[in-house]
């Protein structure tokens, strides 16, 4: 409601959220029903950009991973494409945002990805 607006391609937005909470669902899967956790939280810390986090309490991402897990066609799932958190990334940037990994929360396990958008009075070429 009281968020800046932020200008961009509305489909391709809304696939970079749908990227994120999906992994976020799979991330959960294997707790019990009653254990599951996913957040989506968005804040505007700063009047020039618009913070988006989707957090779970899933498993994490491994620190190893950290970087690879970006990239096209790397997975950790058994039946994963690989290719989620890539385009999501691909979005971000495309719409000049930073789309990461944050570290998980103190009072609980997880993954946390965050993506920073800024905000903007123009349309995007």
């Amino acid at each position: 409601g009281n968020l800046p607006r932020v200008i961009g391609d509305e489909v391709q937005l809304g696939q970079l959220v749908l990227n994120l909470i999906r992994n976020a669902f799979d991330a959960v899967e294997a707790n019990a029903v009653t254990d599951r956790c996913v957040e989506v939280v968005t804040s505007s810390p700063d009047p020039e950009f618009v913070l988006l986090e989707v957090s779970d309490n899933g498993p994490g991402v491994d620190p190893a991973q950290k970087d690879s897990i970006f990239e096209p066609f790397f997975t950790t799932r058994r039946d994963g494409l690989g290719m989620g958190l890539s385009i999501a990334r691909t979005i971000a940037e495309t719409h000049g945002a930073e789309l990461c990994v944050a570290p998980p929360r103190p009072d609980r396990n997880g993954a946390v990805f965050r993506v920073s958008l800024n905000v903007s009075t123009s349309e995007l070429p």
